[in-house]
């Protein structure tokens, strides 16, 4: 593992650390809901999948078929969600595909960023800020598994909630 890719993981872990908002993820009968304790972020996630929530700041959710969600929770000294996503997109071993804005539950901004990982891979991150704890959403999984498993990771990424 790189160190931009271990930075990228604290950083992330990090940015997850708080964000305000309200309302709370209804899951679907096919999907389970987990709220963390500490940062106060909600999600739903399909049922067959499961979440490894031992660091608050640093909670996989994944499958047996190689698919992975990682949400990152810390404060940042960054002013504004531009100038987070920059730092963090600065990493030589992926290529971005992609860079919108994204409008999520509770009035969330982020920027979501669609890039192939060098080796193989696939990613999709969304970068949220907001009173300067920084949020961050990870899915990736190989490239040749992508179109399988996007619609997962869409329903994840959309389902991401800031609570009070």
């Amino acid at each position: 593992m790189t160190s931009e890719r271990v930075l990228f993981g604290i950083v992330l872990s990090v940015f997850l650390a708080g964000c305000a908002g309200s309302g709370s993820v209804e899951p679907g009968s096919a999907e389970r809901a987990y709220t963390n304790p500490v940062y106060g972020w909600s999600i739903a996630y399909p049922r067959s999948w499961t979440v490894d929530s031992g660091n608050p700041g640093f909670v996989k959710i994944s499958s047996a078929d190689k698919a992975l969600c990682a949400i990152h929770s810390r404060t940042v000294a960054s002013r504004t969600v531009d100038e987070f996503t920059d730092a963090l997109e600065r990493d030589p071993n992926r290529v971005i595909l992609a860079r919108r804005k994204i409008s999520l539950p509770n009035d969330v901004i982020g920027n979501d960023v669609l890039a192939r990982i060098m080796g193989g891979g696939k990613s999709r991150r969304i970068y949220i800020l907001v009173d300067g704890r920084a949020f961050g959403i990870d899915c990736e999984t190989y490239e040749k598994d992508w179109d399988r498993l996007e619609p997962f990771y869409d329903r994840i990424i959309r389902s991401f909630r800031l609570g009070k």
